[in-house]
């Protein structure tokens, strides 16, 4: 089994500290898929709450965009929302 590590600060997680964070927030629009999700500790998911997050890997960077190119198709198309 492989260990799973927080998304944040790379610590080892056990079961009772999982959490699943939305990389683009809900509050800010984020959607509920699998490429705005990560695994991280309670410590991280609560500290980072609904900002943005600070990091800039890879990971966050496509969240970011592909959030962004939705919103921007979306706005181009008045009255139509994106789910």
């Amino acid at each position: 089994m492989d260990i799973q590590t927080c998304h944040y600060c790379d610590k080892e997680l056990y079961p009772g500290d999982i959490t699943v964070d939305h990389l683009v927030p809900r509050a800010k629009g984020g959607r509920d898929e699998r490429w705005n999700k990560a695994l991280a500790c309670r410590d991280c998911n609560s500290r980072k709450a609904d900002d943005w997050p600070d990091c800039n890997c890879n990971r966050c960077r496509k969240a970011r965009r592909i959030h962004w190119e939705k919103w921007k198709i979306n706005e181009e198309k008045p009255g139509k929302r994106v789910s």
